[in-house]
């Protein structure tokens, strides 16, 4: 097995984003960084299926978070091709994703639209419900890693679940 990595560089206090793929059974066509995502064109060798797969990280200042979410709009309604996009978007969707009261804010509400006005379907994950801990006494619980996508990608790849360790 053969790997390849794309990666960004560092955006402040956030880390860089790395992905890696494996070239036996997919070719990179094309990738370009954001300032919150990196963007690839992936070709399944054996399918003979080409999708853009987003690897994001959200901004976790509340200053950033609009900046990020008019890329992540940006990148979606420019893909011509089915979409997935993963990783840690900073940002809860729902109540539930949240183990205290208090969780979504209109951050929510433009992520959710963001989501609806491109038809994005969530992959539910498997390992654990939430994904972020304030590693406080009395901890504050929540999920801001996601999978999304597009529900041309779902048809191609119906038996992909995507664990969490």
């Amino acid at each position: 097995m053969s790997f390849n990595w794309v990666s960004s560089e560092p955006n402040g206090r956030s880390g860089g984003l790395l992905f890696g793929f494996n070239s036996d059974t997919v070719d990179i066509i094309s990738h370009n960084c954001g300032k919150f995502l990196i963007s690839s064109i992936i070709s399944h060798k054996e399918k003979n299926f080409s999708w853009k797969f987003l690897n994001v990280y959200g901004a976790a200042q509340e200053v950033n978070k609009r900046d990020f979410l008019c890329e992540l709009a940006s990148f979606c309604h420019n893909s011509s091709v089915p979409l997935l996009i993963g990783g840690d978007f900073n940002i809860i969707r729902r109540e539930s994703d949240k183990n205290k009261p208090g969780g979504t804010n209109k951050w929510s509400f433009l992520f959710n639209a963001i989501i609806e006005q491109h038809g994005l379907i969530e992959l539910d994950l498997v390992g654990r419900q939430y994904t972020w801990s304030n590693n406080r006494l009395d901890p504050t619980f929540e999920k801001l890693d996601r999978f999304l996508v597009s529900p041309e990608w779902d048809l191609a790849y119906r038996n992909v679940i995507p664990l969490m360790s």
